[in-house]
């Protein structure tokens, strides 16, 4: 589901502090979730809020007044689009941050794991008794 606050009239309109996308896994964005995230902006590509539907003719009444009193339909469209594209450009930024530190983990233990290769193998040539010749 997604948060949203009251419109531009109120007192909460000051303390709307934007659109946020939430699943049981958390707030899209924040890190975590990157193929639901990329899942709902896939699905979002094609939203229609026209196309929107309620259990109840007059909750979808009611909807579509407060919808058009925020612009209409376009713009709602518009501004769920454009926060999704902002919540896919943190997910992105996040995703290459993660692979990143995972890729410089993955290179100091491989770095480490052939020192200490090297480091085993020097030992054995010293204990078994052959003569490394320096010329």
């Amino acid at each position: 589901g997604a948060e949203a606050g009251e419109g531009a009239g109120g007192g909460a309109a000051a303390r709307f502090g934007g659109l946020l996308f939430c699943t049981s896994g958390g707030v899209l964005g924040t890190g975590a979730c990157f193929d639901t995230t990329f899942g709902l902006a896939r699905r979002l590509e094609h939203l229609s809020v026209a196309d929107a539907d309620a259990t109840c003719a007059q909750d979808k009444e009611m909807i579509g007044r407060l919808v058009e009193e925020e612009g209409g339909m376009e713009a709602m469209n518009v501004f769920i689009r454009d926060n999704m594209s902002k919540t896919l450009a943190k997910t992105k930024a996040a995703f290459e941050e993660h692979m990143l530190s995972v890729q410089s983990s993955l290179g100091m233990k491989s770095r480490k794991g052939a020192l200490k290769h090297a480091e085993i193998t020097m030992r054995s040539s010293k204990g078994s008794g052959k003569q490394v010749d320096a010329d």
